[in-house]
């Protein structure tokens, strides 16, 4: 059975300082759980370039880079392969685009019920998740890491997640390839800061509930979640949140499927 340890973390910008306390975490878990160490270090609100303290100190080899927003400005996401040798990327790091993805571009043709015709279609512009796709332990993976938006004008009609989240991203999300194109899939895995409440992702908004086939471990507004496409079940272990400079912490667990 395959298992795979995960680090998020929304760093708020990089520093020498957020790179030792990061590199600090590694060390701590890779000594307490040897035979099962970190295998992906991603995160949110890295530096616009791929030249900060974090992404430097996550080198060699180089750590994966994006900015979060498509028009390549404000803040980036890293994400680092820690075992390259064995984790074997097939499609690397991107963001997605809506404008483009059949999936999405056909959720939008369809009816939606009424409580849901109100959503902000500048929502999928905000910063849309970025993913990628592997191999690990025979098994093959979808990773989607994001740092959600937060609500603006016109969101869903009447409805507000807590944390702040925008709920309209979700459902653009839930309806997008990176969702529905899994079939061939053994795990789909979302990490990252995704601007909401445990709680907020098991509300009912109108017929609509976040990620529902997901599940997993939450550290306020961050959260490693997985479902199994195929069906089976999935175990979380190890969850652990460490304090750091950011206000968010260094969240991690381990996944086994």
């Amino acid at each position: 059975m395959p298992d795979l340890r995960i680090i998020t973390w929304n760093s708020k910008g990089e520093s020498q300082q957020k790179a030792t306390e990061l590199q600090n975490e590694i060390n701590a878990i890779n000594a307490l759980y040897a035979a099962t160490p970190v295998d992906l270090i991603l995160i949110q609100e890295a530096k616009n370039a791929a030249n900060g303290d974090i992404y430097t100190a996550l080198t060699p080899p180089a750590p994966a880079h994006i900015t979060e927003m498509p028009n390549g400005q404000r803040a980036g996401y890293i994400a680092k392969v820690c075992h390259p040798a064995t984790t074997l990327v097939s499609r690397p790091l991107q963001l997605l685009d809506y404008d483009t993805d059949s999936e999405f571009g056909d959720w939008k043709k369809k009816a939606i019920p009424r409580t849901l015709r109100l959503i902000n279609t500048q929502a999928k512009n905000m910063r849309p998740p970025a993913s990628f796709d592997f191999t690990h332990q025979g098994a093959s993976i979808r990773l989607i890491t994001w740092h959600a938006p937060l609500e603006r004008p016109l969101v869903m009609e009447g409805y507000t997640m807590a944390g702040g989240a925008c709920l309209d991203a979700f459902l653009f999300l839930d309806n997008s390839s990176l969702i529905e194109d899994t079939s061939s899939f053994d795990l789909v895995v979302i990490a990252g800061d995704l601007n909401a409440k445990s709680n907020a992702l098991e509300e009912d908004y109108g017929g609509y509930v976040p990620l529902d086939d997901f599940e997993g471990e939450s550290n306020h507004l961050d959260h490693i979640i997985a479902y199994r496409p195929k069906g089976g079940q999935i175990t979380f272990h190890e969850a652990r949140a460490t304090a750091s400079s950011s206000d968010h912490k260094i969240f991690s667990c381990r996944i086994h499927w």
